[in-house]
């Protein structure tokens, strides 16, 4: 989060969250220089996101769940 300087606008955790749940936000790198919005979603990626084998740096593909994507698609 933060591109490769940290200089970048990072997405709140909520924000992350949303994007996840709406299916913006898909894969995840964690990994490279470590920024204060990095280090505070990466234990969540690391909980609810499948890591993709054979990836380095860790590569995670996040799903957004049945139920929270139905909603927030507002079906």
């Amino acid at each position: 989060m933060g591109g490769f300087t940290g200089a970048v606008p990072s997405p709140t955790g909520s924000e992350f969250r949303h994007l996840i749940a709406t299916g913006r936000l898909r894969f995840v790198v964690l990994g490279g220089p470590a920024t204060a919005p990095g280090r505070s979603l990466a234990p969540w990626v690391r909980a609810h996101c499948a890591p993709v084998p054979h990836q380095a740096p860790a590569l995670y593909r996040c799903s957004p769940s049945p139920a929270t994507s139905h909603a927030a698609r507002g079906r």
